[in-house]
């Protein structure tokens, strides 16, 4: 009999149980102005891996967001980011581009940060023939997702990670939205339990004790290679997240000693837990939501959102 995988069993179940609150019923009529072109595979070598383009059709260039989703390393889909992808790009007139990636054991480190950077050069390759502005180009994550994006983050000025995981970035991040993330993986994977134990094995193939023997294993924390060259940044996080705590404040600091421009969202109620803003049921969710856009609107047109606290929720 095949063996339960119980960490994948975890990450699935509160997709599937947190699907329709993350992607609510009147959506399609409240940003019903955003257009999608689905499923444009980014990769030669994992032709499996796609992307989704949400955008308002006009004229003009369109600054450019990097959407990737979080899933515990072990699940997820792009497919669960449809609300937030579709928000973002009608209330800040972006091109926002949303990429799955391997997930799971079977795409263990490090075919899913190749995979990955392979996405943002067929942005760069691809740019003029959507209409996308590649110095407005923001990356944004949740989760997984958010360590995904800020390793892209470190990648981009690291000879030694291009070495390590054979990627290199062909453009560059002008900003970056991260969202209860883990960043010092070395931190998060030395807390021994059944169930980091179980992520660390569907992110690296191997085990926490066997980890620390891989080829990899130096690479793996942002943290370390967080430089004055670490794009500004809007990091939110939870002082009560069960699966990231410490994380998101871990990471304002090195910021800040590093002189990287640096906007926290902290949360603090147990309701407003691991990627609460993804639930548009709390206030603090709601004006998180927002806040993502006013930053996002700040970058791209050196303005905020008119009116933002009037902006239209699409879970009403």
């Amino acid at each position: 009999m095949k063996k339960i995988n119980l960490t994948k069993l975890l990450f699935t179940a509160i997709d599937k149980a947190f699907y329709i609150p993350q992607n609510p019923r009147l959506v399609e009529r409240n940003l019903k102005k955003v257009k999608c072109i689905a499923n444009i595979p980014y990769s030669e070598q994992y032709p499996e891996m796609a992307l989704d383009l949400y955008f308002l059709p006009r004229s003009g260039k369109y600054p450019v967001v990097m959407e990737i989703h979080g899933g515990g390393f072990s699940a997820g889909d792009k497919k669960y980011r449809r609300c937030f992808c579709r928000y973002v790009a009608q209330y800040t007139g972006a091109m926002v581009v949303n990429v799955n990636y391997g997930v799971g054991e079977k795409y263990a480190c490090p075919q899913p940060m190749q995979q990955l950077a392979q996405a943002v050069n067929w942005i760069a390759h691809n740019a003029d023939k959507y209409g996308m502005d590649l110095s407005r180009f923001v990356v944004t994550g949740d989760s997984a997702g958010a360590y995904y994006s800020a390793f892209l983050c470190v990648l981009q000025d690291s000879e030694y990670l291009q070495r390590l995981f054979e990627s290199a970035l062909e453009t560059r991040f002008s900003a970056a939205v991260l969202n209860c993330g883990i960043y010092d993986m070395h931190k998060a994977l030395n807390k021994k339990s059944p169930l980091i134990n179980g992520v660390c094995r569907e992110f690296t193939g191997l085990s926490t004790d066997e980890v620390v023997h891989s080829p990899y294993f130096d690479g793996l924390s942002v943290n370390p290679f967080v430089t004055e060259n670490f794009p500004p940044t809007l990091l939110i996080y939870s002082k009560t997240d069960v699966f990231c705590k410490g994380q998101g404040e871990d990471l304002h600091n090195l910021l800040c000693q590093k002189g990287v421009e640096v906007h926290d969202v902290c949360a603090r109620s147990i309701l407003d837990n691991h990627v609460y803003s993804l639930m548009w049921i709390t206030n603090m969710a709601r004006q998180t939501n927002k806040k993502i856009l006013c930053y996002l609107n700040e970058h791209f047109y050196g303005r905020e959102t008119e009116n933002w606290q009037t902006l239209q929720d699409p879970s009403t």
